[in-house]
């Protein structure tokens, strides 16, 4: 019984230092502060100098965080104070990216004007673009290619895991029967007949699933 309670006394004890020096560590404790929308303690742990660039231990910055989120106020605090709006992380992406998965249109803006890199690709190649189309956010999608986002990058991984190789945001957009991405990369002048790794086309996948209309705007743009 002695060492029964031993033991779970030093697990106790190792799970509490874990969580205080998690909570001592200042990128890691301005990450919380953005997660919970606590602006002021935001503005408390940057005026102390905090690095608002650097990752925390599970590989993200304090504006990829700001970025899913929505608010946009944080979002310009770390700018302001010199975040790098174009910061690419091996695990998150970059903020951009983040923005469009989570469908932030503000932030998204926000970030264009600030001079974010539109074609910015993460661990398995994906663009901010490919994500909007992959999270079903057409608008956002919209915004990025009108503001330049290249319409014929291809994803490319060395993940054995990744399933993403050689796919467009086109590719991406016959995937999820997204009609009017389809029309807004066509009018944008996305290649119809680009292949996957696989050498898949957007036809064949928009057949595939059924996708009528997606097959109609691709055969009437070229598609063979």
């Amino acid at each position: 019984m002695k060492t029964y309670f031993s033991i779970a006394g030093f697990l106790i004890f190792l799970f509490c230092i874990s969580n205080f020096s998690y909570a001592q560590n200042p990128t890691s404790q301005l990450i919380q502060a953005i997660r919970e929308n606590n602006v002021e303690e935001v503005k408390i742990l940057l005026e102390n100098g905090v690095d608002v660039n650097k990752e925390d231990k599970v590989g993200i910055t304090p504006l990829i965080q700001a970025a899913m989120g929505e608010n946009i106020e944080i979002v310009k605090l770390l700018v302001t104070n010199g975040a790098d709006v174009n910061i690419n992380t091996e695990r998150f992406g970059s903020a951009l990216s983040a923005a469009a998965s989570a469908g932030n249109m503000e932030t998204i803006e926000y970030l264009i004007e600030k001079k974010a890199d539109l074609n910015l690709q993460d661990r398995d190649g994906r663009t901010a673009l490919m994500m909007a189309i992959y999270t079903s956010h057409p608008k956002i999608a919209k915004l990025l290619i009108d503001s330049g986002a290249d319409v014929n990058i291809k994803a490319s991984s060395d993940r054995p895991s990744s399933m993403y190789s050689g796919w467009t945001a086109l590719m991406l957009a016959a995937m999820r029967g997204d009609v009017a991405s389809v029309e807004n990369l066509l009018a944008a002048k996305a290649d119809v007949n680009s292949k996957t790794s696989e050498g898949e086309t957007p036809l064949q996948r928009a057949t595939a699933l059924g996708y009528k209309d997606i097959e109609r705007l691709l055969k009437e743009a070229g598609a063979k």
